[in-house]
């Protein structure tokens, strides 16, 4: 039905945003992320989710499709906004600043 269908699809969404943000962390592990570092992060993401469709396309049940590749990439982009966002920048302090003393 429809919720087991937005549940599932949403699960990948939130799986593929963690898997980006873990490639994002491995790729800038001792710096600020880089423009660079963040679109190699997507694309290694989204070459799995196609890998994984590639996959099933040839196990018995299962089929291969483009929409599960876009909810993929959604999950991957929305997941590296969110980490981007809560990292702090030389620019803007951090979430939590000591007071001052």
């Amino acid at each position: 039905g429809g919720w087991d269908y937005a549940i599932k699809k949403g699960a990948h969404a939130v799986a593929y945003g963690l898997l980006a943000v873990l490639w994002l962390r491995a790729l800038a592990w001792q710096s600020r992320p880089t423009g660079r570092a963040i679109a190699w992060a997507l694309a290694l993401t989204v070459l799995y989710a196609v890998s994984d469709e590639t996959h099933q396309a040839f196990v018995p049940g299962r089929g291969a499709s483009p929409t599960d590749v876009l909810i993929d990439w959604a999950g991957a982009c929305l997941g590296l906004a969110g980490f981007i966002r809560r990292t702090p920048t030389p620019t803007r302090p951090a979430l939590r600043t000591p007071p001052p003393e």
